[in-house]
């Protein structure tokens, strides 16, 4: 496979388990391969440039930010970005974006309100 195929199916992977709310798992991902999961790793950390776990994490938080715009809530999001729980979905937040879904939704949410003029 190139390192374009190798993404792919990460991406494609990450987006069903979006899709039907499950936390995607490298484990999961080796298996419908039909590969090892530490053969999975060798395989994937140079064309996506880090472990496929952190890939998958990093994913999971962009999608979690498009959903953050909006008005579900924390615990709405964190499912439906895959995390399982809340608890997880907090701190792999955190750990990616170095704030709480909390804050980063009222910065976002600050930063594209529109703004009104007094004449």
């Amino acid at each position: 496979m190139t390192a374009e195929e190798w993404r792919t199916t990460v991406d494609t992977y990450v987006d069903e388990c979006i899709e039907l709310r499950t936390p995607p798992r490298v484990t999961e991902l080796a298996a419908r391969m039909g590969i090892s999961a530490v053969r999975l790793t060798r395989r994937l950390r140079p064309p996506l440039g880090m472990h496929p776990s952190h890939y998958i994490k990093e994913r999971q938080v962009a999608h979690a930010k498009e959903l953050l715009v909006g008005d579900a809530t924390l615990d709405e999001i964190a499912v439906a970005a895959g995390f399982g729980t809340p608890r997880t979905f907090f701190r792999a937040f955190n750990r990616f974006t170095g704030t709480t879904p909390a804050a980063w939704r009222s910065v976002k949410k600050m930063s594209v309100a529109p703004t009104e003029c007094y004449n």
